[in-house]
């Protein structure tokens, strides 16, 4: 497969478990109770944050542990896209696809606070920063997917270069 294809095909899973992770998301908004003591809560430190994981990812529930697990894989597949678009040497996709790592860590990063500390301004954060993440992504998809498609060898063609 070549660089392209696997760029697509990133975006396109990177979009896909985005609205997984959304859903997610508005599962533990709606149903889940995130008790107000658990080991790390209410912690100024960063181990706070490790000992919150590892006691939601077990113990916590079932949507929430899986939202919390997607986040790290979405972290990492996002360090992957950032790789292969990287390798695509377009600028403009490799710019989207850092902005979108950043997003997601963002988000991530807001979503522990949020775990931690139950504040309001974190929730919205991490939702904001997933829409971030989520425009970047499918941006890049539906670009990559247009020099695809332009002269159908899997290589950018000269009328899709303008789109990065």
């Amino acid at each position: 497969m070549t660089c392209l294809g696997r760029a697509k095909n990133l975006s396109l899973a990177m979009v896909g478990l985005l609205m997984c992770q959304f859903l997610l998301g508005m599962v533990v908004n709606l149903f889940v109770s995130i008790p107000l003591h658990h080991p790390g809560s209410r912690s100024q430190s960063f181990s706070g944050v490790g000992r919150a994981i590892a006691w939601v990812i077990p113990n916590g529930a079932v949507a929430l542990s899986a939202h919390v697990i997607l986040a790290f894989a979405l972290v990492l597949i996002s360090a992957r896209h950032l790789q292969v678009t990287t390798s695509a040497g377009r600028r403009r996709w490799t710019v989207l696809s850092t902005v979108g790592v950043v997003a997601l860590l963002g988000a991530a990063f807001n979503g522990l606070n949020f775990l931690n500390e139950g504040d309001n301004a974190s929730s919205m954060t991490m939702t904001v920063l997933f829409g971030v993440a989520l425009t970047c992504y499918a941006v890049c998809g539906f670009q990559v997917a247009v020099a695809i498609a332009a002269n159908g060898k899997g290589e950018p063609s000269a009328a899709a270069a303008w789109m990065g």
